[in-house]
């Protein structure tokens, strides 16, 4: 049905349009005009150097809002390299990205059990609150808390040897070459 509505055909007139038209003389993106691969290479370099950064200032005390920057930062590199693939090598990408996939899937396995943990820990209150907690609802909770919390130490504790293997010598040397703008 949507596809025989006059929004869709309007969008697929103004698409058709916009295809037909003619380039800018002067593309008005600082980036526009300069070969993609020197582009490629510039940002990912770029995201490289802030992830990192920010995993070399994370300290064993460093609160968890740093250790979500650096996942967004991570993110952002790796789509980075993901968008851009074919200009690499694939056999080299395909090392770095196996790296930081590792990295990112600590950074996100903590992220999740900082999620459960206060998510958790806001329903208890709700509960109580409310007048709904009994105790064996509480120590239920309670034991669920403290297994989150666990977890959540053993994979933070993980991270330093994560972003250790990430920043390895090989990778360093590997995202210079690739992506260290000339």
């Amino acid at each position: 049905m949507q596809l025989r509505s006059a929004r869709y055909r309007r969008l697929k007139q103004q698409w058709q349009r916009y295809l037909e038209s003619p380039l800018a003389k002067r593309p008005v993106a600082s980036d526009a005009a300069k070969p993609i691969g020197e582009v490629a290479r510039r940002r990912t370099w770029r995201m490289y150097r802030r992830v990192r950064r920010e995993g070399r200032a994370i300290t064993p005390d460093s609160p968890a809002a740093e250790l979500h920057e650096l996942r967004k930062s991570c993110k952002k590199l790796r789509y980075l390299m993901e968008f851009f693939q074919a200009l690499f090598p694939a056999a080299e990408l395909r090392k770095l990205t196996r790296e930081l996939k590792s990295l990112q899937d600590n950074l996100g396995d903590f992220q999740d059990l900082e999620v459960q943990t206060g998510t958790l820990g806001h329903y208890a209150e709700q509960m109580r609150a409310e007048g709904h907690m009994n105790p064996r609802t509480e120590r239920a909770m309670q034991t669920l808390q403290a297994g989150l919390k666990s977890g959540m130490h053993e994979v933070r504790s993980e991270f330093e040897q994560r972003f250790a293997r990430f920043s390895r010598k090989p990778n360093a040397q590997r995202f210079q070459r690739l992506f260290k703008p000339e």
